[in-house]
């Protein structure tokens, strides 16, 4: 089943919907910030109708809607939207030309494409239709036939969301404990990304605290073979593995308040004091279990859910539909959970609670789980087959499956079982958990809570998957993804932006060079980083203090927008929407950005204009001090270093809840740093496009290749800042760069020729987090063959002027018109002959 990211309010985004709708494939629509279109076969079939007739004939124009292979008709009507919405001045002509051709198929109920896409470029650019009697006729009709639909879909009015109240327990907010039989990877980073920084925003907040457990599930059959095969005990496997989880939480700068491991003897204690509990109420007794095991996923998988493949050899395998891992089949005596009785009344919970899970898709997912009936739980394993596990008490020759065991850790980390009422943490406030484990967080847990007569936490935040380059990441494509050379590469703080702007609860991230470049270079260093430079430096800010407040009737909408934010931010936040509350936070930044490009501070020079001049700026100043501060939990250095370095803001003003326009006092001290918040990123094709040659030699191993990829990301950026220094021409180098196991060397050469006396600044090396140094070999001797100025002056001699580019423009728009015109009479004239 294919899954389709919709947004509303775009044209592209309604044809889709509107098709999958009319061609009664049916679709599950969940409503919200985006929409998820789920098809049947994952296709919408192109069908023959005049329209698709003279679009498919219009090879090269604007009109083109010709799929390039089977089922790619989604792609290709997704691709005209996008260019009529680049050209809507193309739409009346367009609406023109097929006025009358299909209006009566539609009427009769023929589906075709094509009345979807005219529809929608109707209802998104809204001509003047008075020409068109027919059109009009046409669009009145459907837009009576799918109002509902449309009325879903339009741009909602913009909520305006008021600050919750202040928590008056601690905010306890916990990841999964993840599994130690590998090592961290971008699964585990993100998940805990997540809860770090709705931790981080609620000690902002002003509550009676946060806190963050994490940490790692060390008992079961995979670390017990897994240590078998590397000749170890499990105790020291597992020793040695949480170590580098703690380490990859240091790098990504991921605080926790606690790193639980379920071989804590507290945790032991919590885990057998639940069993105890759940034993005296009579739910848990004494069968044969008979199943197919999943080793992988350490669960027996329900008919239901298991799948058969036929093997290379010929065999057939059955497996877990859910997780694609090979089952066997065990039939074994073991303690049982009486889990069936939990099924109607954990649904009816649910339904009655529809802020619990989140988002919306995963509860009704879970719900018709449990309506489907549930089957009572295998709750321990013999000890003479897996004998790492908490042993079951009372009897020696079992120990706890491995859910009951690692569930459990969210009850000790909150002091389960003598401090539970001191510690004021439970119930949790938020789980966060990647969909591959919903169900054990969803059905067993609050079966296994509300046994033992305890509180069900408050909400549970079910995100995706990641991808790379559209693909599932995994070893036999040979697309891992690292997180510390993504890190080393791009920066720390850009990735977490990244991380959380790409994705959602909703659907699967997925991660590419192209798209990170994109968000670092506009989001950050353009949108952000210029907006910043603006206001702290010393060009619109000479004295360096905060402006002087005043009267900006064009900035009332503005402040406004400002004023709301903290609002917005803070909904997203209670559901763990990161990326909605970056999505509004852009929102402010780009007006913000809009108000300065139209104000034009920069040309208020008069003395008579000061006033207006530094009461924009403040407005400006406040913005970004806003902004800043709502920021600060996904990228906390740098925004400390906003705040702090740049802004001296004080620490009073940074309590989000507290956050409002005109805070900071005219006429205080901004901070002594003026560097750019964020370099546009330079990487190695641009510097190779731009003539740099680089010879390296690199081993294959991560800490080599975060090395080199270090020391070539301030190689090449220092190569194209050469590149681009006004006086040097003629610019050449070479980059040799050894990075191996007995050798670390990086060299830059660089050379040209100076077009002024003054040679440019020079730098002895260039210095690499790490300890590697990239060695210097500059040389610009005076002398190029053409002076700059006289270059410029006879390139602007050879090419044509811009009132001549112009000229040539509007004569091949008025070019590429006739020619549409002729075809499209040319079509006419064809389908009258047939």
């Amino acid at each position: 089943m294919a899954t389709l990211t919709l947004r509303k309010g775009d044209a592209g985004s309604l044809i889709c919907l509107l098709a999958a709708k009319w061609s009664k494939i049916a679709p599950e629509v969940a409503y919200g910030d985006k929409l998820l279109l789920e098809l049947e076969d994952g296709t919408i079939h192109f069908q023959s109708t005049p329209i698709a007739k003279f679009l498919s004939q219009k090879k090269g124009s604007a009109f083109q809607m010709i799929p390039k292979k089977a089922g790619d008709e989604l792609d290709s009507i997704m691709i005209f939207a996008e260019k009529m919405m680049a050209s809507p001045e193309l739409v009346p002509a367009f609406l023109a030309a097929i006025e009358g051709k299909f209006m009566g198929e539609f009427l009769l109920g023929e589906f075709c494409l094509a009345d979807v896409v005219v529809f929608a470029l109707v209802k998104t650019f809204t001509p003047d239709l008075s020409a068109h009697p027919t059109l009009t006729a046409w669009y009145t009709t459907v837009l009576e036939m799918v109002k509902d639909d449309v009325a879903a879909f339009d741009k909602p009015a913009k909520e305006v969301y008021e600050m919750s109240p202040n928590a008056e327990t601690p905010v306890y907010i916990t990841t999964p404990i993840y599994y130690v039989n590998g090592e961290p990877h971008i699964g585990h980073v993100y998940t805990t990304l997540l809860a770090d920084i709705a931790t981080r925003y609620y000690k902002m907040k002003g509550t009676a605290g946060a806190y963050l457990l994490t940490g790692n599930d060390e008992h079961g059959q995979k670390v017990q073979q897994t240590a078998e095969a590397k000749g170890m005990t499990p105790k020291a496997m597992c020793d040695e593995i949480s170590e580098t989880f703690k380490d990859c939480f240091k790098v990504f700068n991921l605080q926790y308040d606690r790193f639980i491991r379920t071989t804590d003897d507290d945790h032991i204690h919590a885990a057998q004091t639940l069993w105890k509990k759940l034993a005296d109420a009579g739910l848990i007794y004494k069968g044969e279990h008979d199943g197919w095991y999943c080793v992988s996923d350490e669960t027996f998988v329900p008919d239901s859910s298991l799948g058969i493949r036929t093997l290379p050899d010929g065999t057939e395998e059955r497996y877990s539909l859910e997780s694609g891992h090979p089952c066997i089949a065990i039939k074994e005596v073991n303690y049982m959970f009486k889990l069936s009785e939990y099924g109607d009344r954990l649904a009816e919970y649910y339904e009655a609670n529809p802020d619990v899970i989140v988002p919306e898709f995963r509860r009704k997912e879970i719900i018709k789980f449990l309506r489907g009936g549930l089957k009572d739980l295998s709750l321990s394993r013999p000890m003479s087959r897996i004998s790492w596990a908490v042993p079951v008490p009372g009897d020696e020759e079992h120990g706890m499956y491995v859910w009951i065991d690692a569930l459990t850790n969210y009850l000790t980390g909150a002091g389960y079982p003598d401090k539970l009422d001191t510690n004021k943490l439970w119930p949790a406030t938020m789980h966060v958990l990647g969909k591959d484990i919903a169900r054990f967080h969803c059905v067993y847990w609050p079966a296994f809570l509300l046994g033992a007569g305890l509180e069900l936490p408050h909400k549970l935040v079910v995100h995706g998957w990641w991808t790379k380059d559209g693909m599932k990441i995994s070893k036999s494509l040979g697309n891992a993804f690292d997180p510390y050379e993504a890190a080393t590469r791009y920066g720390l703080d850009p990735l977490r932006f990244f991380l959380c702007r790409e994705s959602n609860s909703s659907i699967d991230g997925d991660f590419s060079h192209n798209a990170m470049v994109d968000r670092l270079n506009i989001d950050l260093a353009n949108d952000l980083g210029n907006l910043v430079n603006r206001v702290v430096s010393t060009a619109l800010n000479p004295g360096r203090v905060v402006p002087a407040a005043g009267d900006v009737p064009e900035a009332e909408e503005l402040i406004a927008a400002l004023n709301a934010l903290p609002g917005t931010v803070d909904h997203h936040m209670g559901e763990v929407n990161i990326q909605g509350a970056l999505v509004a936070i852009w929102e402010v930044i780009g007006q913000t950005n809009a108000f300065i490009q139209d104000a034009e501070p920069w040309k208020l020079k008069a003395a008579d204009q000061q006033a207006r001049k530094e009461a924009i700026m403040y407005v400006a100043t406040e913005a970004v001090r806003i902004v800043g501060t709502l920021l600060l939990p996904v990228m906390p250095e740098t925004m400390a270093r906003l705040l702090n370095e740049q802004l001296n803001v004080p620490a009073e003003l940074m309590r989000v809840d507290l956050l409002k326009f005109a805070q900071l006092e005219s006429g205080r001290a901004l901070g002594d740093n003026t560097d750019i918040l964020f370099d546009k990123l330079v990487d190695r094709q641009a510097a190779i496009r731009a003539g740099l040659v680089i010879n390296d030699k690199v081993d294959d191993t991560s800490t080599c290749r975060r090395k080199a990829i270090a020391a070539e990301q301030v190689a090449c950026k220092h190569y194209i800042y050469r590149k681009r220094e006004k006086g040097l021409v003629n610019i050449e180098g070479t980059l040799d760069l050894t990075v191996t196991a007995s050798e670390c060397k990086v060299v830059l050469s660089i050379s040209g020729n100076r077009t002024k006396k003054e040679e440019p600044s020079r730098f002895e090396n260039l210095s690499v987090d790490g300890g590697l140094v990239v060695e210097l070999n500059e040389e610009y001797p005076e002398g190029a063959a053409v002076a700059p100025k006289k270059a410029k002056k006879a390139a602007k001699q050879e090419g044509p002027s811009k009132k001549e580019l112009k000229r040539q423009a509007r004569a091949a728009r008025k070019a590429k018109e006739a020619a549409l015109a002729e075809e499209m009479a040319k079509v006419d004239v064809e389908e009258k002959k047939e």
